[in-house]
């Protein structure tokens, strides 16, 4: 899930880039990292905002995912479940 091309993107970062927020919610639950960084340093969450979609930037924010006891991805912001 966090294999990046020749760039340094990964899945998450190119849907990130494309504004996917239902793709980006299912990379998320598979497990994708959001705070991996491309060879630019910037992560998925920058690279979202970056391309205006700043609603898909702060979901993606590292700080915003969180590992719950159950092993499954929850957002943190606005009261959004990745379930």
């Amino acid at each position: 899930l966090d294999a990046a091309d020749a760039n340094g993107l990964t899945p998450l970062m190119i849907v990130a880039a494309r504004g996917d927020k239902l793709i980006a919610e299912e990379l998320i639950n598979a497990g994708a990292n959001p705070a991996c960084i491309d060879k630019l340093g910037r992560s998925a969450g920058q690279i979202a905002k970056e391309n205006g979609y700043h609603h898909l930037a702060d979901v993606l924010s590292p700080s915003c995912v969180q590992l719950t006891e159950s092993g499954a991805r929850d957002l943190l912001q606005g009261g959004m479940s990745m379930k």
